[in-house]
């Protein structure tokens, strides 16, 4: 693992978004580095800014529960929005969250189902639970 970590680094040095996004996770998960959520952020930061949905995703989940950075439900909720926006899956079932919960946004059950709409549509199984409750809660 640390000689997958070195090519990571060497790659995500030379402005590889999805080496970026490997190193963010080893740091995250503690693979071959020690576990570091203070080391992962800036790589999602880094691979978010080079356009890397998958990092987006990870830097709003980073946010939403304050992991290497402040726990900030807003900044969650862009990141979020960003890479949802961009077609990314977990990122459009994240945001759904955030709209069902009001975390980071003002609470919209519509929206939520739109975004767990788009989600379950990819193939995102707990999307397609999120829209049976918020159905059947429209019901009552």
């Amino acid at each position: 693992n640390e000689i997958a970590v070195s090519w990571y680094r060497k790659a995500a040095e030379n402005g590889r978004a999805n080496a970026m996004l490997q190193m963010g996770n080893c740091y995250r998960d503690g693979k071959g580095v020690e576990q570091n959520f203070a080391k992962a952020a800036p790589w999602y930061e880094k691979g978010a800014a080079a356009g890397n949905l998958d990092c987006m995703n990870q830097l709003g989940i980073r946010y939403a529960l304050g992991q290497g950075v402040a726990q900030e439900t807003e900044t969650a909720a862009s990141w979020y929005r960003k890479a949802a926006e961009g077609g990314h899956a977990w990122a459009q079932f994240n945001l759904g969250c955030s709209y069902r919960d009001g975390k980071g946004v003002e609470k919209n059950p519509k929206k939520a189902l739109l975004w767990f709409r788009k989600a379950a549509e990819q193939g995102i199984k707990e999307a397609d639970a999120e829209i049976d409750k918020l159905d059947a809660e429209a019901e009552d």
